[in-house]
Order: C-alpha cells, then structure tokens, then sequence
C-alpha cells in the first residue's frame, strides 16, 4: 500500500503549536493530523522564536520570495 506524503501547512504548524501549549502528547497530536510522531517531534525540535510581541514564529525558515532584478 503506498502511504500518501504532505507537507505540514502554515496552519498545520499553528495546530500543532496551539495544542502542544495545551500539553498535549505529541502521539495525539499525530493522530489528528494524520501523520507520523516522529514528524510532530521534528517540528517541535525546530524550536520555538517569538517576535517583539512575543507572537511565535513558525515559518522562519522560508525561502525568500525571488527577485530576478
């Protein structure tokens, strides 16, 4: 059976953020995404930045937007 492999989304990573604050298992927070713990702990490994709001940042690592000039 060949699995089905996504990319974790901006909201995604805001779910997971919101329910780990909740601390919630990281097993259960797989299950209702539908993917691996290991993917969850990955993402929680990457760590966590605020801004000067103390807002966390989930999407620093992002590649800049292209500019051929």
């Amino acid at each position: 059976m060949l699995r089905k492999y996504r990319y974790l989304t901006f909201a995604d990573r805001k779910q997971i953020s919101a329910w780990y604050q909740l601390n919630d298992r990281a097993a259960d927070i797989a299950e209702r995404l539908g993917m691996s713990v290991k993917t969850i702990y990955l993402e929680l490994k990457r760590g966590e930045e605020t801004d000067e709001s103390g807002a966390v940042i989930l999407d620093r690592n992002q590649r800049p937007a292209y500019n051929p000039v």
